[in-house]
């Protein structure tokens, strides 16, 4: 992960990382913030991951904003935040204000 101060910066690097080192991992840009995860590794995997660590889960909920949550909403039950990019809240299967919006109504679904 790395951040920097302003978007020419970060997609910068990020053209360095894909130029440079796309043999071995993989830059997602989040305005300032860059995930750079392991090639054939992203969001979903390590979420399914982590669920087979803890014995598994009958249903995974997610919840992002930008480009780089697009895999993820669209792996599992994906929720958008109101202020997400126009992109990711076409993909979402669900829009919340706050993350404690997402929260109820997976509680009132039960």
């Amino acid at each position: 992960n790395a951040w920097f101060m302003d978007d020419d910066s970060s997609k910068a690097f990020q053209e360095y990382i894909d130029k440079y080192h796309s043999d071995y991992m993989k830059a997602f840009r989040n305005g300032g913030a860059i995930d750079i995860p392991p090639l054939g590794s992203s969001k979903p995997t390590g979420i399914v991951e982590y669920a087979n660590m803890i014995g598994g889960v009958d249903e995974i909920y997610t919840v992002g904003d930008n480009l780089n949550d697009i895999p993820m909403l669209e792996a599992f039950c994906g929720f958008a935040v109101s202020n997400a990019r126009d992109e990711v809240k076409a993909i979402a299967k669900h829009q919340c204000n706050r993350v404690c919006d997402m929260i109820e109504f997976i509680m009132e679904e039960k």
